[in-house]
């Protein structure tokens, strides 16, 4: 046989043994659960089905491994259809076990790899054969005579034949009105082919590439559109220049027609072929434009797999996991035919892996704390999938284990320094729980190879956030947790901020950026060596993007009047980096750096200008991160002298205005404390003694106004100082708060933090 088609016959083997074995897998797993005659019958006689094609293919390519272990279990199938044998948990785990050497067989690398599994397949046939003749009632010889497509010597029954996860089937006819994409996976197409999505990937690069042709049609229309001005311009000018020399000149107006004549018919035919250029550039350029999003768009819809191209493998991992930590554990999946972009799934698999091993490590409880808890004895993971308003999916992915254990995530912080202990005594629980996705933090008591190393959870909201999405988590003691991601449907094809810090020019995505905004220099407050500017009413870190980059170069940093900014939010994390020049917007594709650079901070890769320019694309995660890095100014000596003992509570509803706000006064020597409402407040003011308290308006339970009501009331608390800070700017809020008792009202809008500092330094 010649060896370049024997090469072509193996891998199309590869393919079709793929599908047959997550067939068998998730024909195993529902046997596993189900009980009913009727429906085990049905299933038992598709899931032999699938041994015995397998069995079949495997001997049509020589690989006597797979087709002896494939007989094997096409027997115990026989005997439990013939109801010679009982189903257990033995049982069930041989022929799992037999699965993944199969799986382990097919990936093996070289001939060393595939020896070392072919053995455990001898062992495992002899196990399993040794386990059917002491549990089955007649011989194995005697079962092999009662299957009918054995002993007469027919062709085993049809298979039905279903394309595999590593194939796409694309159909030529219109797709139906639901508005399904214009391929489907179905049986017995004869007008539909089968590509593999190596390819279908590749044909999407190259259709994205198309982009840079249209940028450079782009660029060569503004070219024309520029040529087409200075004609007009220049004939202008002419003209003006000829009437005056006409009217000066009247008598030489013969021989400036004879000497401009030629000139002046060759500018006016310059500029008509211009200007039918720069209209049938524009034109062309606005049908390619089209053309080239439509088949981006098709590409797009093409390149669309359903969730159960993700959660096929679930069931397995849940089973074997619980298996090896002696829990019992179940998986429900729900919307998995929800359709998403191929590329956004593959980067789903670490992170859903990471979320279900946690889960049963350290979520589902032993099943004799269940049963103490009055819990069922198996635990329940439930992953639900749908599809949302604005081109967004969310998933659900909650368990009824154990919860999470806040005291165990505090300790967890404080061991790893991640957080000082007076700063984490005012985050609220929502805020403890959104801890668990710090690199570092877990709540483990020892560490396996399933985790407890504190990095899964960090690298879920890494992945989550890379992909445009969000997570949060929510948890009830002993009930246990859930998490909610939401997620676009595409990736999106990305445009891009071009902007300048000194000689160099970067690009930022679009989508990562909140607003561009200009800011007046005198309205930036400084403490230390650090700088804050007010935006939607938030005090906002204020960082120069050259400084934190490292750059040095020559030009000017910008208008002196005014800072161009980019205000960029993720979470609860704001920041406005500097710039000196927005250039442009437009489309961009990230090109990843290569191996050796495939991890630089600060940075996710590089795009192509239409001009040809390279631009390094800036990672917005990571400028965040290096901003929080940043050292803290220490205390000025003079004022940590002035102010070490004096005391201040500050009441704010949002981490970001209470850390920032406390971070201000703290460097400026005060002892700080925080309460995230009114009613936490009030209850540590019957704890603690405080010199002031500065308060947010705004909250839950216990409002700024109330707060300032009850310290009024309160015999030991009426004269302690109070400033309400809020965006509530109306002359009647004003006037509540000060007969509420409040010392000062400062507005958020128009906040100095000097004027708060110089208001402190008075009331106390």
């Amino acid at each position: 046989m010649d060896q370049t088609f024997f090469q072509r016959l193996l891998e199309t083997f590869r393919v079709e043994a793929d599908e047959h074995l997550m067939n068998i897998t998730n024909g195993l797993l529902e046997l596993e659960q189900l009980h009913g005659d009727q429906e085990r019958a049905s299933l038992l006689e598709t899931t032999f089905r699938e041994a015995h094609s397998l069995k079949g293919a495997a001997r049509a390519v020589g690989i006597s491994e797979i087709e002896n272990i494939c007989q094997t279990v096409e027997s115990a199938f026989a005997a439990l259809k013939q109801g010679q044998l009982d189903t257990n948990n033995e049982l069930f785990d041989l022929l799992h076990e037999g699965v993944d050497l199969i799986s382990g067989f097919l990936r093996a690398q070289d001939d060393s790899g595939k020896m070392k599994i072919s053995l455990g397949i001898e062992d495992l046939t002899k196990d399993l054969s040794e386990y059917l003749v002491l549990n089955v009632d007649d011989s194995i010889d005697k079962i092999k005579k009662k299957l009918p497509h054995e002993a007469s010597h027919e062709p085993p029954p049809p298979v039905e034949k279903t394309f595999p996860a590593s194939e796409r089937v694309l159909h030529e006819r219109q797709a139906p009105e639901h508005k399904k994409p214009a391929w489907a996976i179905e049986q017995n197409v004869s007008d539909t082919v089968r590509i593999s999505t190596a390819k279908i990937d590749e044909l999407f690069v190259k259709t994205q590439e198309i982009i840079y042709t249209k940028l450079s049609m782009e660029q060569i229309q503004q070219e024309l559109s520029w040529i087409e001005m200075m004609f007009t311009s220049l004939t202008d000018k002419y003209r003006i220049t000829r009437f005056e020399f006409e009217r000066t000149f009247p008598q030489h107006l013969d021989n400036l027609n004879r000497l401009l004549g030629p000139h002046q018919e060759m500018l006016n035919e310059l500029s008509r072929k211009v200007k039918y250029l720069t209209k049938e550039s524009r034109k062309g350029l606005r049908q390619s434009s089209n053309n080239i999003e439509n088949l981006i768009e098709n590409i797009k819809e093409v390149l669309l797999l359903p969730f159960s191209h993700l959660t096929a493998g679930f069931p397995k991992l849940v089973r074997d996991l619980g298996r090896d930590l002696k829990k019992d554990v179940e998986i429900t999946i729900n919307g998995a035919d929800t359709q998403c972009d191929k590329r956004i799934l593959e980067e789903l698999k670490d992170p859903f892996i990471h979320l279900l091993r946690n889960s049963i490590d350290h979520g589902i409880e032993k099943p004799d704390i269940r049963i103490k808890n009055k819990k069922p004895v198996q635990g329940n993971i439930t992953i639900s999938i749908q599809s949302s308003e604005g081109g967004k999916v969310v998933i659900t992915i909650e368990d009824d284990g154990d919860g999470i254990d806040i005291e165990k995530l505090k300790r967890s912080i404080l061991t790893k320094q991640i957080m000082e202990p007076q700063r984490l005594s005012y985050l609220t629980e929502p805020e403890l729980m959104n801890m668990i996705f710090y690199s570092d933090v877990s709540t483990a008591e020892t560490i396996s190879d399933i985790s407890g190393r504190g990095l899964g959870m960090a690298i879920v909201k890494e992945k989550i956030e890379k992909l445009d999405g969000t997570i949060r988590v929510e948890s009830v003691r002993h009930k246990g947790i859930k998490f909610t991601i939401s997620l676009p449907v595409y990736l999106a094809s990305l445009r891009g901020i071009i902007l300048r810090c000194n000689e160099s020019e970067f690009a930022i995505p679009t989508v990562r950026i909140s607003r561009i905004i200009r800011i007046n220099r005198s309205n930036i407050k400084s403490v230390g060596n650090k700088e804050t500017v007010n935006i939607e009413g938030y005090p906002v870190a204020l960082v120069g993007l050259a400084d934190l980059l490292g750059i040095r170069g020559t030009k000017s940093s910008g208008n002196p009047k005014y800072l161009t900014c980019l205000y960029i939010k993720s979470g609860e994390k704001r920041v406005a980096f500097w710039v000196d020049e927005i250039l442009n917007e437009r489309e961009i594709i990230i090109k990843p750096f290569n191996a050796q650079l495939s991890r630089v901070k600060n940075f996710s890769g590089a795009t192509l200008l239409a001009n040809g320019k390279i631009v390094p694309v800036l990672n917005v995660f990571d400028l965040i991160a290096s901003v929080e890095k940043q050292t803290k100014t220490p205390p000025r000596e003079s004022e940590e002298k002035t102010s070490s003992e004096k005391k201040i509570l500050v009441v704010d509803d949002s981490i970001t205005s209470r850390m920032l706000v406390k971070d201000i006064l703290e460097s400026f020597g005060y002892i700080v404390r925080a309460a995230f409402d009114g009613l936490d407040a009030f209850t540590t003011l019957q704890l603690e003694e405080f010199d002031l308290v500065v308060s947010d308006v705004e909250m839950p339970r216990m409002n700024g106004f109330e707060l300032a009501q009850n310290i009024r009331k309160d015999a030991k608390l009426r004269n302690l100082p109070v400033i309400l800070v809020t965006s509530l700017a109306k002359p009647e809020d004003r006037e509540r708060g000060i007969q509420a008792g409040a010392n000062a009202y400062i507005i958020k809008s128009s906040f100095d933090q000097s004027a708060l500092l110089d208001t402190i330094e008075r009331l106390i």
